[in-house]
């Protein structure tokens, strides 16, 4: 085993001595990390990046857009259906099955007949 304050490097079948895990670790891991992390720092801090929220502040609203209300009549095969998720209304042409997705809000649909 093999370690620093961040890292941990284990090999696991026991094959490798532990001087030789800890030389490989410094070697190459240890600083590949460095170097990575240090890049993913500058790059979140250029687009804006992540902040960690403070303790016990509330989690930032987002309003969530509704769906258009679209009035739907049976016409052929085609029946209306109310999503459960986002109670968008969807135009249901059952000649296409009885199973899709929702085109609002992505949920899985399967319909049962006569229900």
């Amino acid at each position: 085993m093999a370690a620093s304050d961040r890292l941990l490097l284990v090999d696991t079948n026991g094959e490798v001595p532990e001087d030789k895990l800890l030389q490989f670790f410094m070697q190459y891991v240890e600083p590949a990390f460095q170097n990575w992390w240090q890049s993913q720092k500058q790059a979140s801090s250029k687009r804006g990046g992540f902040r960690p929220m403070e303790a016990g502040a509330p989690a930032p609203a987002k309003a969530l857009k509704q769906p258009e209300p679209t009035v739907v009549a049976p016409e052929g095969n085609a029946y209306p259906v109310i999503c459960p998720r986002c109670a968008g209304q969807i135009s249901w042409n059952l000649d296409l099955g009885l199973e899709g997705v929702c085109p609002y809000c992505g949920l899985f649909l399967r319909l049962t007949p006569g229900g």
